[in-house]
This record gives structure tokens, C-alpha cells and sequence, in this order.
């Protein structure tokens, strides 16, 4: 804007970038208060709606000569050259007022993602608050022990909902575990035998042992790695998955006694909590290494789905509200997002969403419809 200004009183804008800053003049003109009542979804389209007719139609760049101004507008640009930069700072949320810089109070809790930090705790009951990834496992839990690594068998490491943990293991396999997990690790991990408990979910790259492979366990499964990429996810009381990004898995299912191997990218098995029926697909391998890349995704997911995702990404709650059966959701969502964001995604699907301290009240409207 401050551009096409300066061309308009240099006498060097097209006729259609007069026109423009003309009717830019005259629409704020005749409604003083034209941004006043809006809502920041609303600033933003007029904000990219002038931007696209700036640039689209009025050709900057290229403009050819035209006669200066006519001087009655001289006094309207000095006042619009300044009053731009508050409509467009206005836009953005910030206003400015005397050469000060003051921020747009905000009026509701602003909920973050989920932050780097787990909970390590020792079979004694003493627990201590990991927050640098940077600072390899082994070491802290070497000082935690202060040495006395005979009294216990294993540590565990827990995420809080609201949280996440990127790690290594003493052997350089490399682990994310999600909000809401539990992973226990033997203090002779790498030894004689390199065998981790999960309950939750994590990602897995690992480093490949032929004399000491790399094990997962979950409540009924046995994962076993053979050069591999893969995502584990066993919530309590939801169906258990091994996802392969890369390499090759066996799976040990101890309800049915047998092994599955997976061997292709994308492979897949699901375990039933309650029937116990196993099941084999192939599905995409975003599902898997959507922890790694720091998304959510969704393949037709039920607002089920998407909310216990996100509940425990925000360590917020949520409240439904209406008929949601016949929805789903397909998609990503970057899950370094506000919690603001994300909730504005769904409402594209005609969901209000109601924050109401650390509940979100989603209800669907009339015409809720699936997203894709």
C-alpha cells in the first residue's frame, strides 16, 4: 500500500492504481470505523483481498507514467499514507498509536503445543523432570541413580499430556513418544539384551543389531526390528497398531500365538482390545512418521479420533455436542499450531467451537459436513 501511494503522489500510478486509491479513500471515508467491529478472520480477508487486487490487477511493478494527483487529493494521501499503516498493522493484530507499538489484548487463554519435557522416575518412587533432549538419556539417568544401578531393574520415562520427548538411546536408536505415554527402559539396555515396554505411543528409527535385535513390548504384542522405521501405538482400551515406515518388523501377537511380518512400507496390523482379532492392512506412511514430522494426521478419522489427538497434544478436554456420526476428517495439521488454529480448521466443517477455560465445547451445526 504505502507503494502505490507513494506512485500516486509521485504522478507515476496507471489509471487503475488512481482508481484504486481512490476508492480505498472513499470506502474508509464514508465508515471511519470500517475495521472497528471486525473480527480478526474478517481483517485477514480484507487484508487478502486488497493484496490480491494490489498485485493482481493493479501491476506495480510495471506501472506507466501518469499526470500527478489533483491537489485536492495531496492533503488525503499525507492522512492515508499514515492511516494505512494502522489499518494494515490493525489487520495483523497489533495496533500502533503515537510511534508506539501495543499489542491487541488478548481475552482468552492461549493454549501452546505441546512442549519438550518427560518425567523420569526410578522404581523407588523418585521422579525428576526431564527438559533437554540434548543431554544424552544414559547420563541422566546415571546421575539420578548417583551409581546405585543394583537396587533397580529398569527406569521409566513418562510424557504428560501437553508434552512430547524426542530422544536417543544409549545404543543410538532414536525415539519420539507422544503425550499421554510410558516407556520403560532396563538399566542393562544394550548389554545382554535390548528390550523396551510401551504404553502409548512412539516412533521408532533403529539402529540395527544382528547379534542383539531391538524389541518392543506392548500389552499382548512383541515387536522385533530388523533394520527399521516403525510406530507403535497402544493407549489403554484402544486398538493396538505397529505401522511400518521402512525396513521390516515381526510382530509376536501372544493371544494368537503367531508371528506377522511386515515387510512393505505401509504394512500395517491392528490388534482389538476386546474381540482380540487381528487384522493386516496397508495404509499411508504419513500415518507413521507423522510423529517425527510434527503433524497430526487424519485418514477419515471420527471426531473421536481427532479429539483424543488433540486433547492430549493441548492438555485440554473436550465436550461434544450434537450428531457427529456421520463425519470425518482427512487431512494434516502442522501440530506446532496454536490450539486456536486447529479448532479454526474444524469449524470449516460447520463445528462451533466454544472455549471454555480448558474444555472446548465443539458442537456441530445444522449442516456439519466431513472434511478432506
Amino acid at each position: 500500500m504505502q507503494q502505490l501511494l507513494k506512485k500516486y503522489r509521485q504522478g507515476t500510478a496507471t489509471e487503475k492504481q488512481q482508481d484504486f486509491v481512490e476508492w480505498y479513500y472513499q470506502s474508509f471515508e464514508s465508515d471511519p470505523n470500517y475495521l472497528g467491529g471486525k473480527s480478526f478472520e474478517e481483517k485477514e480477508q480484507i487484508r487478502m483481498r486488497m493484496q490480491r487486487r494490489m498485485h493482481s490487477e493493479l501491476n506495480l511493478e510495471g506501472a506507466e507514467s501518469k499526470p500527478a494527483p489533483k491537489p485536492a487529493m495531496i492533503k488525503f494521501l499525507k492522512w492515508a499514507a499514515a492511516a494505512a499503516a494502522v489499518i494494515i498493522m490493525a489487520i495483523g493484530g497489533v495496533y500502533v498509536y503515537k510511534g508506539q507499538k501495543v499489542e491487541q489484548p488478548r481475552t482468552a487463554k492461549t493454549h501452546m503445543p505441546a512442549i519438550e519435557k518427560a518425567i523420569l522416575t526410578t522404581q523407588d518412587g523418585t521422579v525428576s523432570a526431564l527438559m533437554d533432549p540434548e543431554i544424552p538419556l544414559h547420563h541422566r539417568i546415571e546421575k539420578n541413580l548417583s551409581g546405585n544401578t543394583a537396587k533397580y531393574d529398569f527406569i521409566s520415562i513418562e510424557i504428560p499430556n501437553g508434552c512430547k520427548y524426542h530422544f536417543n538411546l544409549e545404543d543410538g536408536t532414536e525415539v519420539w513418544l507422544n503425550p499421554g505415554s510410558k516407556m520403560h527402559i532396563p538399566l542393562d539396555y544394550g548389554k545382554t539384551d535390548r528390550t523396551v515396554s510401551l504404553w502409548g505411543e512412539g516412533y521408532f528409527i533403529v539402529r540395527h543389531m544382528d547379534s542383539l535385535p531391538f524389541h518392543v513390548l506392548t500389552e499382548g504384542l512383541n515387536i522385533r526390528d530388523i533394520g527399521t522405521e516403525f510406530k507403535v501405538r497402544a493407549y489403554p482400551e484402544q486398538k493396538t497398531t505397529v505401522t511400518l515406515a521402512k525396513g521390516s518388523v515381526v510382530v509376536y501377537d501372544s493371544i494368537t500365538r503367531q508371528n506377522f511380518p511386515l515387510d512393505d512400507m505401509g504394512e500395517q496390523i491392528q490388534v482389538d482390545p476386546v474381540s482380540k482379532k487381528t487384522t493386516l492392512l496397508t495404509v499411508d506412511t504419513a500415518f507413521a512418521t507423522c510423529i517425527k514430522n510434527n503433524l497430526f494426521y487424519f485418514d477419515h478419522a471420527s471426531i473421536d479420533q481427532v479429539t483424543q489427538e488433540v486433547s492430549k497434544w493441548y492438555n485440554v478436554s473436550f465436550k461434544l455436542e450434537g450428531y457427529f456420526n456421520d463425519l470425518s476428517f482427512t487431512g494434516s495439521i502442522r501440530r506446532d499450531s496454536q490450539l486456536q488454529d486447529v479448532l479454526k480448521i474444524l469449524e470449516l466443517s460447520n463445528l462451533n467451537c466454544t472455549m471454555q477455560g480448558d474444555v472446548v465445547v465443539l458442537s456441530a451445526g445444522k449442516f456439519a459436513r466431513s472434511s478432506h
